[in-house]
């Protein structure tokens, strides 16, 4: 992992064990905790992704839990997803970016950490100009992360307390999309030699998580 982080400034990372599925950059030069999984690359387009709700119903659906917490596990959630084709995965880094500023522009105004945040981002009875902002922009995150993927008519469901109908309906459009991409991308590895044991077809085993997991 070092040797891959060594010519790069920056990485991307999240907590093996944690509230919410959150991703951040921290400096690639650093000595990491064994709780942390780090990913060596620094493309904005990777934080917008798996920042995406898109993506946490993914991997809520793939992890175990710790308590009313998710465990997430790389080789499960992030190896299997399936990431949009180079050319559209290459137009979120814009997003990305602003994601990332946008984000770290608030903790800083109000002094607090990643938790926090999105406590606050997903607690009702948080209703600042500043909060409402970020949950507009986590919104127009996942409709971008959709259209990257040419997926068509998907509503995105409201960030904070979404309708149980509305995100059910979500929920399910995304998983059934994922995993068909999924199976086509697998399907393609078997044809030009490359899959092995190791990247076999992701199947769904676990109950579809609760509404507004």
């Amino acid at each position: 992992l070092y040797e891959a982080l060594r010519p790069l400034k920056r990485c991307l990372a999240n907590s093996q064990v944690s509230k919410h599925l959150v991703f951040d950059w921290r400096p690639a030069d650093r000595v990491f905790a064994h709780t942390t999984y780090v990913y060596p690359i620094e493309e904005d387009r990777w934080l917008v992704t798996v920042q995406s709700r898109i993506h946490e119903v993914w991997a809520r659906l793939l992890s175990s839990s710790l308590e009313d917490r998710l465990r997430y596990a790389p080789s499960d959630c992030f190896e299997t997803f399936p990431f949009p084709e180079a050319k559209a995965f290459a137009g979120l880094d814009d997003l990305g970016k602003k994601l990332h500023e946008s984000r770290a522009a608030y903790m800083k105004a109000e002094q607090v950490g990643l938790t926090t945040t999105y406590n606050r981002l997903k607690d009702e009875s948080e209703t600042s100009p500043a909060i409402r902002t970020l949950r507009t922009l986590h919104e127009e995150v996942d409709r971008a992360v959709i259209a990257a993927y040419g997926w068509k008519d998907i509503p995105v469901p409201p960030y904070c307390a979404p309708p149980p109908a509305a995100w059910t309906a979500f929920e399910d459009r995304v998983l059934d999309e994922l995993f068909k991409l999924n199976h086509e991308r697998h399907e393609e590895e078997k044809r030009a030699g490359l899959a092995t044991p190791a990247t076999k077809e992701k199947k769904p085993t676990k109950k579809k998580p609760k509404a507004g997991a």
